[in-house]
């Protein structure tokens, strides 16, 4: 084997070496290389849907009525009788009545009396008694559960409607057209002794004019 085919064979032997050692060294190497998902056709993608995250509830712009200790208040259901048969009732954060209308002038209100069968006028309003309804009124003398009240028939006109109702005493006052009427009490006072006839009621009515 002459020179040159020996330094061949040489070159060749150290080749196939290097080689081999290069492929060791990478097989041992510590280097991960990562592979994008979407460009490794061995691993599928997540099926796995995302997570929404929910959305926080509207919360209500209302503002509770303050009370003692920041809670709603609830008034009592009480009424005040206002001067001019009207009532009112408690209302707002102190639980406080509301105030009463406005106190008409002098000649937009008055009081009438009248018996049964007997026909009072004011202004354009005539009002006629016709019947006794009942009286549950507290006879003097006797201690009662009940203040009790008593009531009448009556015929409303003003010359553009007519009607009849019953108007009771201790009861809010009675709207027909322009007029509010209030049944405000009785006399005599009702008796233990004896039963009142129909005839010995003498009703007053309040009658205002708006």
């Amino acid at each position: 084997m002459n020179k040159g085919s020996v330094g061949l064979v040489i070159a060749g032997v150290v080749t196939v070496a290097g080689l081999i050692w290069i492929n060791s060294y990478m097989y041992k190497s510590d280097v991960v290389v990562e592979i994008p998902r979407d460009m490794s056709p061995d691993v599928p993608a997540s099926t796995t849907p995302a997570t929404k995250t929910p959305s926080q509830p509207t919360r209500p712009t209302t503002k509770p009525i303050p009370g003692n200790n920041g809670d709603a208040v609830a008034c009592t259901m009480e009424a005040k009788m206002c001067p001019d048969g009207s009532y009112v009732g408690r209302q707002g954060p102190q639980c406080e009545f509301s105030p009463c209308p406005a106190a008409p002038s002098a000649e937009n209100q008055g009081d009438i009396s009248l018996s049964v069968g007997q026909v009072g006028i004011f202004s354009t309003l005539n009002i006629k008694i016709n019947s006794l309804i009942q009286d549950s009124r507290c006879p003097i003398g006797v201690a009662c559960i009940q203040a009790g009240s008593v009531s009448a028939n009556v015929t409303l006109s003003d010359g553009i409607r007519t009607e009849t109702v019953t108007l009771e005493s201790n009861q809010s006052a009675r709207v027909f057209g322009n007029y509010r009427i209030n049944l405000s009490h009785a006399s005599p006072d009702a008796q233990s002794s004896r039963q009142l006839a129909p005839g010995d009621y003498t009703f007053v009515f309040h009658i205002v004019r708006s």
